[in-house]
């Protein structure tokens, strides 16, 4: 299996503990030293979707997990397609904390500037919000481009999609430490860093669902898409 645009290998340690043979490609040297200290049964590689170090059908899997949004399409589905068995499976996945879950949606509220109103998400995750919504309620009109008609190129057959909810226990201050390693929180002045952190404790003490004791779910869902080499 590869992972492709792995960074500091988050989905490449699962991979190998699960006994996988794994590969990670990554542009980053930072990133890959990374991989190579937290997964030693993986093998990182310099390389990117356009040009990815490794011969002609020699994978049976390639999964890219946040870094499909950064490839430049057509060159990244040829070379995957080059590397990849007859058969093989290409996967794109994203995961996503669950906005349709209301206090998960208040939480975005508090972390979205609204002085500014700049949001803390990437393009890439305001747009997969909106279209995990769409999906959901087979809103076509809103989605467009790729997410209309998902494809990855004439290598490749029909794209298939998948939605899979799953929720990790939180306490309120381990819900605002996960917070507080996020860029957006990290580069928020102190101020504003003390003001997120006060309204999050707050959300706990009137939110229903955070009020019935002292541990929550914080839900997530993953976005999978799904295709096979031709």
């Amino acid at each position: 299996m590869l992972d492709l645009g792995a960074g500091t290998g988050l989905l490449t340690r699962v991979l190998a503990a699960e006994g996988h043979r794994t590969r990670a490609v990554e542009p980053d040297a930072a990133m890959r030293a990374r991989i190579t200290a937290t997964a030693p049964g993986a093998e990182a590689l310099a390389g990117s979707a356009e040009d990815i170090p490794l011969p002609d059908a020699c994978l049976d899997a390639v999964l890219v997990s946040h870094a499909y949004h950064w490839f430049d399409p057509a060159p990244a589905h040829a070379e995957i397609a080059r590397v990849l068995r007859p058969g093989g499976v290409l996967a794109t996945l994203w995961n996503l904390r669950d906005e349709e879950v209301p206090w998960s949606a208040a939480l975005s509220g508090i972390l979205a500037d609204e002085d500014t109103g700049t949001d803390p998400r990437t393009p890439a995750a305001i747009m997969l919000h909106g279209a995990l919504k769409a999906l959901r309620a087979q809103d076509s009109a809103w989605l467009t481009g790729w997410l209309r008609d998902p494809s990855f190129g004439p290598e490749f057959g029909a794209v298939e999609q998948g939605f899979f909810p799953h929720s990790e226990a939180k306490t309120i201050d381990s819900l605002v430490t996960l917070i507080k390693s996020r860029s957006y929180y990290l580069t928020s002045s102190p101020d504003r860093r003390r003001e997120i952190e006060e309204r999050i404790r707050e959300l706990a003490t009137v939110h229903p669902e955070l009020k019935s004791g002292n541990t929550f779910e914080l839900p997530y869902v993953t976005v999978v898409f799904t295709t096979a080499r031709n």
